[in-house]
């Protein structure tokens, strides 16, 4: 019988291409098929048929640091004006490494890779003055595909 070794949540760097910082939370890879049924006319049954695949909005979040976190900003108004040399108008790519702390990150396995992630909501400065909760900066988007690296 195979060992079964699983990892926890916490075991992912998340990245994303053009970007130098990593995500803390990712909402994960939700892929499904489109259905519909039908009957052959015939016998008393009904059968399923697959149509198109899509991937579920992906969320990526991270703790809002004012000095390092205009990378982001940026990117987000660049993809959504489509103006500037830096707009990537197929989208992004994201990297979900599988990694173990020891006391750095190290690889385990090949990564998830996400294509064409294309931002469509960005959520930042939450405020509440009783509270001294982290502030969180949020970018949510599509992707087209992904594949194990």
């Amino acid at each position: 019988m195979p060992r079964i070794n699983p990892i926890a949540k916490n075991q992912f760097l998340v990245t994303m291409q053009d970007l130098t910082c990593y995500f803390e939370t990712f909402s994960g890879i939700d892929d499904s098929t489109q259905t519909s049924e039908y009957s052959d006319g015939f016998s008393n049954r009904i059968y399923p048929l697959l149509g198109p695949r899509s991937i579920a909005e992906i969320g990526l979040t991270k703790a809002y640091e004012p000095e390092t976190d205009d990378e982001i900003i940026t990117l987000w108004k660049n993809f959504r004006l489509r103006r500037g040399a830096d707009v990537n108008a197929r989208g992004y790519t994201l990297t979900v490494q599988p990694v173990e702390y020891a006391p750095d990150p190290v690889n385990i396995g090949a990564p998830f890779i996400i294509y064409g992630f294309m931002p469509t909501r960005f959520t930042l400065a939450e405020s509440d003055k009783k509270s001294q909760d982290v502030s969180m900066l949020t970018l949510a988007g599509r992707a087209n595909d992904w594949s194990r690296g």
